[in-house]
């Protein structure tokens, strides 16, 4: 017998004499085209997955009463079941993961809502701006390695944030170094109110004008590695420096003060 000269409902069939095994050496997709329902097919034995890859739709399976977790587990998509009217609660209970209810189309507030951490966003593939729009404490993102770039797109920076919460995210948070956070736009200020020292920005690429621009003193710049000519350059006066060089070396740099180092004790 032939799936298309199929006419009759399951039980006519089975009151005729088919058996059950008979009716089954069909596929679960000829049966269907032949005018079987899911609830007649689930019925002699076909199970979820062959039911959803027969065609019958999430809606259709929902109508014979057959499980979310069964749904879930024979390969219905969060978004299949979001598009029936179903709850991102009740997807979230049935065991659908951040990815699956990201791909359904839940917000980051929403998965916050649910109890998904920040590192499970982050895992999803959420940006760290999305991420902190959702409310997330500062500290929950201890651990997560969002790109450094990030950062920026996320609006960071010392002067709206302030210089904790800089500290926080750029480096207690991340761990990024003083030469990562200077490659996507960090500036020497920026750094310096987030802890680094002259020596971390020197190392990173930034010249004694930026440090100077970040408010860096002498005995800083000196203790750098910086020399009495590299701070005159860029605008030290020798009574700056007294205190961070020797009357020797700066005598090289400024002339005059050959020959008078009794001016200072010597």
């Amino acid at each position: 017998m032939e799936a298309g000269d199929v006419r009759f409902t399951l039980d006519q069939l089975l009151r005729a004499g088919f058996s059950v095994a008979e009716l089954k050496r069909l596929s679960a997709v000829q049966l269907k085209h032949a005018g079987f329902s899911a609830a007649e097919l689930h019925r002699i034995g076909f199970n979820v997955r062959q039911l959803k890859d027969s065609g019958f739709t999430p809606q259709e399976l929902l109508n014979i009463n057959i499980s979310l977790a069964s749904l879930r587990k024979a390969g219905v998509t969060a978004y299949e079941l979001r598009a029936t009217g179903m709850t991102l609660l009740k997807l979230r209970s049935c065991g659908y993961t951040t990815v699956d209810l990201l791909g359904a189309g839940a917000s980051a507030d929403e998965l916050r809502g649910f109890g998904f951490t920040a590192t499970q966003l982050k895992s999803a593939g959420m940006s760290l701006a999305d991420v902190m729009k959702a409310g997330y404490p500062l500290a929950d993102l201890k651990g997560t390695t969002f790109p450094v770039r990030q950062l920026r797109v996320a609006g960071f920076d010392a002067v709206t944030l302030g210089s904790q919460v800089l500290t926080l995210v750029a480096r207690t948070c991340f761990g990024f170094s003083a030469c990562e956070l200077k490659d996507v736009g960090f500036t020497a200020g920026e750094l310096r109110h987030a802890g680094f020292v002259a020596d971390q920005l020197k190392d990173a690429g930034f010249a004694a004008r930026q440090l100077a621009d970040a408010g860096f003193t002498a005995r800083q710049f000196a203790g750098a590695g910086f020399t009495a000519r590299q701070l005159k350059d860029i605008g030290f006066k020798v009574d700056q420096l007294l205190d961070s060089f020797s009357i020797e070396e700066l005598g090289k740099v400024f002339p005059k003060l050959k020959g008078l180092p009794m001016l200072w004790g010597c």
